[in-house]
């Protein structure tokens, strides 16, 4: 169950200029979800669904914000500077797209937040495999609807 660490700087809102392209579009939509996610968890209880609502959708904004709930309320706070994404194949039908990700994530994990500390056995490993799923929504934005390890992400990296 990855819950998203982010990066160092979190993201906001929505990238300013359109992507050229599809493929650059859904690029940017996962890259942003990750640092997304850390703005969810360290920012106040009452945006988490908000923040996670920008780049993702369905059943899974809904587990997202049933996790990072969870995590807030329980005192966990992202450790690190984030997953270092190194996005593979990326294929699209319609409105609907699968990426492929093969994430170090030694700089990704849970800390408790009142000591800072690292969380055992919430560190990622150097290579972490996922299937993402996006949906394009009605204002053209793509969100994730789904995220699953996927070790073929990984494969010939």
């Amino acid at each position: 169950m990855p819950l998203p660490s982010g990066s160092a700087t979190p993201t906001s809102s929505a990238p300013a200029s359109s992507p050229a392209t599809p493929e650059e579009a859904i690029r940017a939509a996962y890259t942003a979800f990750w640092p997304n996610g850390r703005q969810a968890l360290t920012g106040a209880f009452e945006q988490i669904e908000p923040t996670l609502a920008r780049y993702a959708t369905g059943d899974y904004l809904k587990f997202q914000v049933k996790n990072a709930r969870m995590a807030k309320a329980n005192g966990r706070e992202p450790w690190g500077s984030g997953p270092v994404l190194h996005i593979g194949k990326i294929e699209i039908v319609g409105s609907a797209a699968t990426l492929k990700d093969c994430q170090d994530a030694r700089q990704a994990g849970l800390a408790d937040a009142s000591t800072k500390k690292l969380i055992p056995n919430t560190r990622g490993g150097p290579k972490q495999g996922f299937r993402a799923e996006l949906q394009r929504g009605s204002d053209g934005q793509w969100r994730l609807s789904g995220l699953k390890p996927d070790r073929s992400a990984c494969s010939g990296q």
